[in-house]
C-alpha cells in the first residue's frame, strides 16, 4: 500500500504547478468538517507534508484561499485556525454531487442553452457555468446536455432540440474539448486502477484516503 501511495504523489507532483489550494479545500471537505470543521494551522501542516507540500506552498495558498472567500481564518495566541465558509462548503458540496452523484439518464434530445446578458462580470459568470459542466458556443453562449445549474439573475435560458444526432454531436464537438476530456478520463482510469487491490493489501486504510479528485 505504501509503495502505491508513493506512486499517486509522484504523479501528483508531476504537475506543474501543484495544485496545493485544490489538495487544501479536499483535505478540509473530506476529513475535516465531519469532525468539527477546524483545524489549526500547525496540524495542515502536519497533513499537508504527507503529500509532501511544503510549509510556505501551503500559507501561499490558504492566504489565497481566505482572500477568495472560500475561508475564514481567526487566531487565538500564537495558533491561527482555518475553517470553510459558507460558500466554501457549498462549492464543496456542488463537486461531491458531481462526483458522487448516481450516474445521469439518458439524454432526452435537447440542449439547455445560456445566453448571457450585458450587465455583469460575464467572464466570472462564464467560469462558473463551466465549473456546473456548461460548454461554450460563443463569447455569451454556453450549452450543456441537462439544465445542471440554478437560474441565475442575466441569464436568459433557452431550449433547443438538434435536427438529428450528427447535428446534436457536432454542437458537443464545438462546445467542449472531447478528444482532452477523453484523454483525462483515460489518465485517470490507468492512475487508480491498483486502488482496490492496493486496498485490499492494507485493511483500515480506506479510512484516511481523502477523495482524490484534487489528483485527478
Amino acid at each position: 500500500m505504501a509503495a502505491f501511495v508513493e506512486s499517486l504523489l509522484d504523479r501528483f507532483h508531476e504537475r506543474t504547478p501543484i495544485r496545493a489550494g485544490s489538495l487544501i479545500v479536499t483535505v478540509f471537505g473530506d476529513a475535516v468538517v465531519p469532525r468539527g470543521g477546524v483545524l489549526s494551522l500547525s496540524s495542515l501542516h502536519e497533513v499537508m507534508r504527507a503529500f509532501r507540500i511544503s510549509d510556505t506552498l501551503v500559507r501561499t495558498a490558504l492566504s489565497r484561499l481566505v482572500s477568495e472567500g472560500w475561508f475564514e481564518r481567526w487566531k487565538v495566541g500564537r495558533n491561527s485556525y482555518y475553517r470553510l465558509t459558507k460558500k466554501g462548503q457549498e462549492a464543496f458540496a456542488q463537486a461531491t454531487q458531481r462526483i458522487y452523484a448516481d450516474p445521469s439518464p439518458a439524454w432526452h434530445g435537447s440542449f439547455d442553452l445560456l445566453l448571457l446578458d450585458n450587465g455583469q462580470d460575464r467572464g466570472a459568470l462564464r467560469a462558473e457555468l463551466s465549473e456546473a459542466g456548461y460548454g461554450t458556443l460563443g463569447p455569451d453562449l454556453l450549452i450543456a446536455a441537462a439544465a445542471s445549474s440554478k437560474d441565475k439573475e442575466g441569464v436568459l435560458r433557452l431550449a433547443a432540440a438538434p435536427a438529428d444526432l450528427p447535428t446534436a454531436r457536432r454542437l458537443a464537438e464545438r462546445a467542449w474539448p472531447l478528444e482532452s476530456i477523453e484523454g483525462r478520463y483515460q489518465r485517470f482510469i490507468d492512475t487508480y486502477a491498483g486502488t482496490l487491490k492496493a486496498l485490499e493489501g492494507a485493511p483500515g486504510s480506506a479510512a484516511w484516503m481523502p477523495c482524490w479528485c484534487a489528483f485527478s
